[in-house]
């Protein structure tokens, strides 16, 4: 495959098959997480830059990206689970000789009793630093 300009393509570019007589075509989202989404592929790194940076706040990101609050929900999602789903295939031992690793517990709601005479909990939060 060979990439160029091709009216065809989503971005104006993607991959064509150099081979003569092959028609195939392929989109630069292809096997990357970008693949199902109709957003510009400069507006998606701009995004991915603001998340690896720290900037997430729902509001800071509407602003700048003038994406819809729920499009910015479901992609932070999004890459959120793509970090889970990496840690949780290559887990790493945090902390070590040292190094200090702080770890805090919070729960969230109100406590219910239930008819059993049985407590319902709500929502619980770990977050850890390194």
């Amino acid at each position: 495959m060979s990439e160029g300009v091709f009216s065809k393509a989503h971005e104006g570019r993607g991959w064509r098959c150099p081979e003569k007589g092959c028609k195939k075509f392929a989109s630069l989202r292809v096997g990357s997480f970008f693949e199902g989404s109709n957003i510009t592929l400069t507006q998606l790194v701009e995004f991915l830059y603001f998340w690896a940076e720290g900037l997430q706040s729902t509001y800071f990101l509407t602003l700048n990206l003038k994406w819809s609050p729920n499009t910015i929900t479901d992609w932070k999602n999004f890459l959120r689970d793509i970090c889970v789903e990496k840690y949780l295939s290559n887990p790493e031992p945090i902390g070590g000789h040292g190094h200090i690793v702080e770890i805090d517990e919070s729960k969230f709601g109100k406590r219910k009793y239930l008819e059993e005479g049985n407590y319902q909990e709500n929502g619980c939060l770990v977050g850890l630093i390194e």
